[in-house]
C-alpha cells in the first residue's frame, strides 16, 4: 500500500542531480513575475537547483500569487529522468493527499444542495455501518458527516502496530481494482479505532466521504466533481486517471536518491480504475490546483463564476476541533500549533515556528512532496509540485523560507 511511505514519512517529518532546464511555453493566463519581486523571489531559482542537485527532488514546479494573481511560476529539472523529459508548468503529478481539501468542498456543495448535512449521521448514506463500533466498548454517539470532513471519525490508515491497524492492512481497503461500495463493505466489518469525535485521527475518512457524496447525490464521485468543481474551474487536467491524448505530460515518480517507484509509461494512473479515492486518487497539475486554491481565497468564486458560497469557504478554512483534540498529531509527532478544518490543516499558533509560518494560514501536502498553503491575511498562495515519495516537507520549507522573506518587499496590490 503506497500510502505507508506517507504515513512513515509524516511520522518524520511532523517526518543524477538533475540541471535547472527551461520553463515550459508560457500559458496565456500566466503573467510574468513583475521587476519589482524579481530580486526577492529570485532565491526560489536558487533553491530549486539545490535540491534537485542534492536528488531530494527529480523536478520541482513552483507557484506563488498574491491575491490570486501569478508572481512567480517556473519549472525546474526533470519530470523523467531516464528518459531526460524536462519538468513543465504543465506536467501532470500525483496529487495523493492534496485530493481530501477538493473531497471536503465537493461534500459542501452537496450540504449546499440541501442533498447532505454536516450533522447526519454517516449510516444515513452508508447503511453498511450501522453496527459499527470500537473494539472494545460502545460509542457514545454515531460517526456523522462531519467527523470525516475532520478525521475525528475512527477510521484510520492502518499503519500502527495495533490489532485495528493489523486488520486495515489485510483488507487491502484502498486497492485500486475495488469500487467504493467494495471499500466500505470491506471497512465495515473492521472495529473503530476510537469512538467517534474523541480523537483526530488520520486516515480513510475522505474516502468514505466521496462514498457519501455519491450517495447522498445520486451521481458517481467523479461525476460529481467534474460537473460541480472541474468544469465549473476549468481544471481540465484533474481526475482519478490521466487521459490517453495527456499520457507524454504524465511525470514519473521518485524515492530517496531518485530511485524509480512509479514509472510514467507504466502507472495505474493511466487508466481508470474502480476505486474513486478522494483521499489520495488524483492527478493534477499545478495550474489547476492554482484555480482551486485561488477560488477559496476569493471566497468560494473564481472569475464568473461562483460554486460555493463565503460562509461555507469559512467553515472549510476555520479549525472544526474541539481545544482538547488540538494540535494535531501524526502518530507520535505533535504539529505544534495545527488544527484542522474540513479537509485541510488550520495555522492557530505561529508564535517559535521556523520557517515562519502566519496564523489562520490553511492547506494540505500529498506523499509524493506536492504541497499547497495560502495565507489570506497575505493574500499568499504557495504551490510546491514534484513527485517525491515519501513526503519531505524540507522541499516546501525551503521555498516558502524565500518567499516569505520576499513578502515585505512586495506591494500587495488591491483586493478585487
Amino acid at each position: 500500500m503506497q500510502r505507508l511511505s506517507l504515513a512513515r514519512a509524516l511520522l518524520v517529518v511532523f517526518g543524477c542531480g538533475a540541471g535547472v532546464l527551461p520553463l515550459a511555453q508560457a500559458e496565456p493566463a500566466a503573467q510574468t513575475a513583475p521587476d519589482l519581486f524579481a530580486k526577492g523571489l529570485a532565491g526560489v531559482d536558487r533553491v530549486a537547483a539545490e535540491l534537485i542537485e542534492a536528488r531530494q527532488a527529480s523536478g520541482l514546479i513552483v507557484y506563488v500569487a498574491r491575491y490570486g494573481k501569478p508572481v512567480y511560476f517556473k519549472a525546474f529539472g526533470h519530470r523523467d529522468i531516464e528518459r531526460k523529459l524536462p519538468m513543465e508548468r504543465d506536467t501532470i503529478v500525483r496529487i495523493y493527499s492534496m485530493s481530501k481539501p477538493i473531497t471536503a468542498v465537493a461534500a459542501m456543495i452537496a450540504v449546499e444542495q440541501g442533498k447532505l448535512k454536516v450533522n447526519d449521521p454517516v449510516a444515513q448514506y452508508v447503511p453498511e455501518f450501522a453496527e459499527l463500533a470500537p473494539l472494545s466498548g460502545k460509542a457514545p454517539r454515531a460517526m456523522l458527516v462531519k467527523d470525516l470532513l475532520r478525521h475525528t471519525s475512527g477510521f484510520t490508515y492502518g499503519f500502527g502496530l495495533g490489532k485495528v491497524d493489523q486488520m486495515y492492512r489485510r483488507a487491502q481497503l484502498l486497492d485500486s481494482k475495488i469500487s467504493l461500495t467494495a471499500m466500505a463493505e470491506r471497512l465495515a466489518k473492521i472495529p473503530l479505532l476510537f469512538p467517534p469525535g474523541q480523537r483526530w485521527h488520520y486516515g480513510v475518512s475522505s474516502d468514505v466521504l466521496g462514498l457519501v457524496v455519491e450517495r447522498a447525490t445520486k451521481v458517481p464521485f467523479a461525476a460529481f466533481l467534474r460537473k460541480h468543481l472541474f468544469d465549473p474551474l476549468g481544471m481540465t487536467d484533474t481526475g482519478f486517471f490521466v487521459r490517453k491524448k495527456e499520457h507524454a505530460r504524465f511525470a514519473s515518480n521518485y524515492g530517496r536518491g531518485m530511485r524509480l517507484v512509479d514509472a510514467a509509461t507504466t502507472s495505474r494512473f493511466l487508466k481508470e480504475t474502480p476505486l474513486h479515492s478522494g483521499g489520495g486518487g488524483l492527478v493534477s497539475t499545478t495550474s489547476d490546483y492554482a484555480k482551486f486554491a485561488r477560488m477559496l481565497l476569493q471566497g468560494g468564486r473564481l472569475g464568473k463564476v461562483r460554486v460555493i458560497s463565503p460562509r461555507t469557504v469559512n467553515e472549510i478554512t476555520r479549525n472544526q476541533l474541539d481545544n482538547s483534540l488540538v494540535p494535531i498529531r501524526m502518530g507520535l509527532i505533535t504539529m505544534e500549533g495545527l488544527g484542522f478544518g474540513y479537509g485541510m490543516s488550520v495555522r492557530l499558533q505561529a508564535a517559535g515556528h521556523e520557517p515562519p509560518v502566519t496564523v489562520g494560514e490553511y492547506g494540505w501536502a500529498g506523499m509524493a512532496s506536492t504541497t499547497f498553503t495560502t495565507m489570506p491575511k497575505a493574500g499568499l498562495t504557495i504551490i510546491t509540485m514534484t513527485q517525491r515519495v515519501p513526503i519531505d516537507i524540507t522541499i516546501r520549507n525551503r521555498v516558502r523560507a524565500v518567499v516569505l522573506d520576499a513578502l515585505p518587499k512586495m506591494a500587495a496590490p488591491a483586493p478585487k
